[in-house]
Parts: C-alpha cells; structure tokens; sequence
C-alpha cells in the first residue's frame, strides 16, 4: 500500500496579500497620526507611538511578502501539477438546456432556436427577452422556444435571469448560454 503524498491547499498567497494590505493601512494610520500630531504639537508620549505604529507596520508587509514569494516559489508549481491530475468526471446524462439572450433579434432568434432545438441532446430552449421593441418573443414562442420577459434593462441582468430559468426548469446537467443573434 502506497502512501498519498499530501497536497497543501494552504492559501498562502492570499493570506500574504490581506498582511501586505493591513500593514499598508496601519503605515498610512501612522501617517496620519504623525500630521494630527504636528499640527496639534503634541510631545511625548504621542512621539514614541506614532513612531512605533510606522516602524512595526512594516512587520504585516514583510511577513506577507514572505507569504507571497513563498507561494509563487514553492507551491504554486505543486498546485499547478495537482491540477492537471484531476480529470473531471464525464458527463452522464448529456440532456442541455439552452438559454438564449435576446433583445430586438426578430430577424435572427427563429433560426437561433430552430438549428438549437434540432440537436437531439437539447432537451429545452429558453429565450429571455430584455425589453425588445419587435417581435423577438412572437417568433422565438413560434420557433418552439419558452420566451421568458425580463423586465429590468441590462445584459447582466438578463443572463442572469437566463442562468435562474435554466436551473429551475429543467434537471438537466448542461447549460448552454448564448446571444440570439
């Protein structure tokens, strides 16, 4: 029985970049400590902190420097080479739902639906209508797609509402995304 060597997932790179970003914050603190002191011309004991919050602000950034070159060095490669091990797991049932975004595409959405509904893996077409201003939904319904009208503006949005009807419609395991034009 062969031991597994164990992969670190350890988000090193992560963690270093927050210790960068809060010991950059505590040397502009102390910055700023350092200007209201002055211009309050206070003495000690405000002297010895403002300049105890400088100097020690450098210990968050130097460790997170460290953190960061030591992930790029030497976990970075092991995270690579994990990742091209994995091999995903093959698709069983190959039933697709397509979701089509559409906004004043009546010249193009019929045959969009048509050449999808006519692949045998295609289980439903979904077309969301963002506030066209032509027939895009009469000839998408008559092409044999479920017209869903998204009523607030935008692209975003609308494949965001491509994505929401997909998953409640159907069970199947693939979503196909895509522009009516």
């Amino acid at each position: 029985m062969a031991i597994q060597p164990v992969a670190v997932n350890v988000p090193f790179f992560l963690i270093g970049a927050l210790l960068c970003i809060v010991g950059f914050g505590v040397y502009f603190a102390g910055i700023l400590f350092s200007v209201v002191r002055l211009v309050l011309a206070l003495k000690e004991p405000f002297r010895s902190w403002n300049e105890a919050i400088i100097w020690y602000s450098g210990l968050p950034v130097t460790i997170g420097l460290a953190l960061v070159a030591l992930d790029l060095a030497l976990m970075l490669p092991a995270k690579r080479r994990q990742s091209r091990r994995r091999v995903l797991e093959p698709v069983g049932d190959r039933r697709v739902v397509v979701a089509l975004t559409a906004y004043n595409d009546d010249l193009s959405i019929a045959e969009a639906v048509a050449d999808f509904r006519a692949n045998p893996c295609v289980e439903r077409v979904i077309v969301v209508d963002n506030n066209s201003k032509d027939k895009t939904s009469e000839r998408a319904r008559a092409a044999g797609a479920t017209v869903v009208l998204e009523t607030q503006p935008g692209y975003g949005r609308c494949v965001y509402r491509c994505y929401q009807e997909a998953l409640a419609q159907s069970d199947a395991e693939l979503i196909v995304l895509c522009e009516g034009t």
